[in-house]
C-alpha cells in the first residue's frame, strides 16, 4: 500500500521540527541584531505615521526562532520612538523559543503553526513581523501565512515582511544544493514572486486584496557570499548519515572530523563577547571546516547537485569550482562559480479596509 502524501501543514512541520544543526547560539543567530538594526529604518516611518504613541503596541513575530529580530525592533520602538511595546513571538520549534534572551520587554512565547495561529481576529494595536519564513513553507502555505497576518491585524495596521532574494538562477541552485546535502525543501522567491503571492490573498468577498503595499526597503545585504557558503551550515551529522553509502569506507573518519568540528565550535563560541571577537571566531571556524576531508566530500556532493541543476537550465558549467560555489559571469554564457549576493527586501504591507482604499497609502512612494 502506498504511503499517503503528507499534507501541506505536515510538510511544514517536517521542514521545521528538529532543524537543529549543532551550532551554538553565537553562530546560529550570527548577525540577527545587526540585521534588525539595518532593517528598522526601512519601516519605522510607516509605524510612526500609523500607530498612535499613546496606545500600547503589540509586536507579533511569525516564525521568530529565538526572537532576536523582534526583540531588537521592539526595544527600538520603545526607546527611540516612545511606544509602550509588548512582544508576542511564535515558532513551531520549542527549542528555538527556549533560546529567547531575557528582556525587560513584556514577552509571550507561543509554540504554534504560523499558518494556523491560535489568536483572535483583529487583536488591535498589532504590528506583525516575519523574517525569511518563506524558505520553510510548502507550496500554498505562504499564502496562508499572509492571510493569517491579515486576519490578526485590524484595518490600517502593518505587516512588515522580510524575504531573502536575489538572482533567480542562483536561488534555484541554492535550493537544489540544500535538497541534496540536507534533504530540506527550501524555497526562495524574487520580490515580484512574493508580490504575486500577496496579491492572491483576498478578503472574504474574494475580490478585495487583504493588503496594499506601501513601500519596499532593503536591509543590509551579504555581498560576495556564494551559494556554497550559504549552504555550508548543512555540513553536519545529518548530512553524513544521508550520504553514508556514498561516503563508504571514509564514513567513520568523516564522522570523527565532524565531532572535532563540534568541539571547535563550542570552544570558539565561549570566547565571543563583541563583534570583533565574533568575526574572528567565524574566520577560525571557516578555516577549521575547510581543513577537513569531510568538507571536501560535502563540497563534492553539493557541486554535483548544482551542476546537474545548471545543465537542466541549459547552462554548461566550466570545469573548476572555487570555494564560493559557481559564479555566473556576464549573461550566464560562461560559468566558473555561482555567487549569490543575497538581497533582503523589507515589504511594508498595510491591511486594507474592506472595499475601501487605505488612508495611508499616499504617505509613501510606490515601490513598483
Amino acid at each position: 500500500m502506498l504511503k499517503e502524501s503528507p499534507t501541506l501543514s505536515e510538510k511544514l512541520q517536517t521542514n521545521l521540527t528538529g532543524d537543529k544543526i549543532g551550532r551554538p547560539g553565537w553562530y546560529t543567530h550570527f548577525g540577527a541584531t545587526t540585521f534588525a538594526e539595518s532593517a528598522i529604518p526601512t519601516f519605522v516611518d510607516a509605524v510612526a505615521a500609523i500607530y498612535p504613541q499613546d496606545k500600547p503596541l503589540t509586536v507579533v513575530g511569525l516564525g521568530s526562532g529565538n526572537g532576536t529580530y523582534e526583540l531588537t525592533v521592539s526595544k527600538y520602538l520603545r526607546d527611540k520612538e516612545g511606544y509602550d511595546t509588548k512582544l508576542l513571538i511564535t515558532d513551531l520549534q520549542q527549542g528555538s523559543l527556549d533560546e529567547t534572551k531575557h528582556s525587560d520587554i513584556p514577552l509571550v512565547k507561543l509554540r504554534a503553526n504560523i499558518t494556523q495561529l491560535p489568536l483572535q481576529d483583529s487583536i488591535g494595536g498589532a504590528l506583525v513581523l516575519s523574517r525569511a519564513v518563506e524558505h520553510y513553507l510548502a507550496e500554498g502555505e505562504l499564502e496562508k501565512l499572509i492571510g493569517e497576518a491579515g486576519r490578526i491585524l485590524s484595518p490600517g495596521e502593518l505587516y512588515v515582511a522580510q524575504i531573502s532574494s536575489g538572482d533567480p538562477l542562483a536561488l534555484g541552485a541554492l535550493s537544489k544544493g540544500i535538497k541534496a546535502i540536507g534533504d530540506k525543501d527550501e524555497t526562495f522567491l524574487s520580490l515580484d514572486e512574493y508580490r504575486n503571492k500577496v496579491g492572491k490573498v483576498k478578503q472574504k468577498d474574494g475580490i478585495t486584496p487583504v493588503f496594499d503595499e506601501l513601500t519596499v526597503g532593503y536591509a543590509e545585504t551579504q555581498t560576495n557570499r556564494g551559494v556554497f557558503a550559504q549552504a555550508r551550515r548543512y555540513l553536519n551529522k545529518h548530512f553524513l548519515n544521508l550520504k553514508k553509502s556514498e561516503a563508504g569506507n571514509n564514513f567513520e573518519a568523516y564522522k570523527e572530523e565532524l565531532n572535532q568540528l563540534s568541539m571547535t565550535r563550542d570552544n570558539l563560541g565561549g570566547n565571543v563577547h563583541d563583534d570583533k571577537s565574533r568575526q574572528l571566531a567565524i574566520t577560525k571556524l571557516d578555516k577549521a571546516i575547510q581543513s577537513t576531508d569531510a568538507f571536501d566530500f560535502f563540497r563534492g556532493v553539493y557541486i554535483e547537485s548544482v551542476t546537474s541543476y545548471l545543465k537542466d537550465q541549459g547552462i554548461q558549467p566550466m570545469p573548476g569550482f572555487d570555494q564560493s560555489g559557481i559564479r555566473i559571469v556576464g549573461e550566464g554564457a560562461t560559468i566558473t562559480d555561482i555567487v549569490l549576493d543575497v538581497e533582503y527586501p523589507i515589504i511594508v504591507l498595510q491591511k486594507r479596509e474592506a472595499n475601501r482604499a487605505t488612508r495611508y497609502g499616499q504617505l509613501f512612494p510606490s515601490a513598483h
